[in-house]
């Protein structure tokens, strides 16, 4: 009688999970992407700087927390239109661009983000990585995907090598002349900040202000 319950209960489990809609199942948690641009141009037009992805076709989500999954299509906005101003060594400060858009999927499942660019820097000639916040997550229904990490945030990368200048040597050149443009490839990635390592930022931060104190008591004590 026992073995003939447990049979009936474990029938009973089994065709509940059988049952179980699809949409059940576990999305991939996402933490990371990359992925690829295309070719792009990026121009000056008296000071004003224009990025165009000329081959949108090639814009694809290639990986997701290191792992390759693609190619899932990707869309970004084009073209993205911004000034920058430079603020010491390689870096700039970027201005005027507004929000930004960039969707993965197509129409029937898309996993929407919105994000800006704040900051650029070209360490060598030919690179340049625009950089800023993503700023909210528009739509999640990428199947098999799962992006709210995003919605309290993140850090968005647009990585560009330049190959073919005109009126410029370097991309560095490409910013700062009118007149002047460069054709390349692109890529790019995002990230949420691991819970951990903002603890630990924060332990830190709170150490450092710890120790800044005990410096200036010390001082006013000799």
């Amino acid at each position: 009688m026992k073995r003939r319950s447990i049979f009936f209960a474990m029938a009973a489990l089994a065709a509940f999970a059988l049952s179980a809609p699809a949409a059940h199942a576990a999305s991939i948690v996402v933490g990371t992407d990359s992925g690829s641009l295309g070719a792009f141009t990026l121009s000056n037009t008296a000071g004003k700087l224009s990025l165009s992805f000329i081959s949108p076709t090639q814009e694809d989500l290639l990986t997701v927390n290191g792992a390759v999954v693609g190619p899932i299509p990707a869309s970004f906005t084009n073209p993205i239109s911004f000034t920058a101003t430079p603020s010491g060594g390689d870096t700039y400060s970027i201005s005027g661009v507004g929000t930004l858009t960039k969707s993965f999927g197509v129409a029937s499942g898309l996993a929407t983000l919105a994000f800006t660019v704040t900051s650029a820097a070209t360490p060598f000639s030919s690179f340049l990585n625009l950089t800023g916040p993503v700023t909210s997550l528009n739509s999640n229904s990428l199947p098999g995907f799962d992006f709210s990490n995003f919605a309290n945030g993140g850090v968005n990368d647009l990585t560009l090598t330049g190959f073919a200048f005109t009126n410029a040597s370097s991309i560095a050149g490409v910013l700062t002349t009118p007149g002047a443009s460069v054709t390349g490839t692109g890529s790019f990635s995002q990230v949420v900040p691991e819970p951990t390592s903002m603890a630990l930022l924060g332990i830190g931060l709170s150490g450092l202000f710890t120790f800044r104190r005990f410096l200036r008591r010390g001082f006013r004590l000799t």
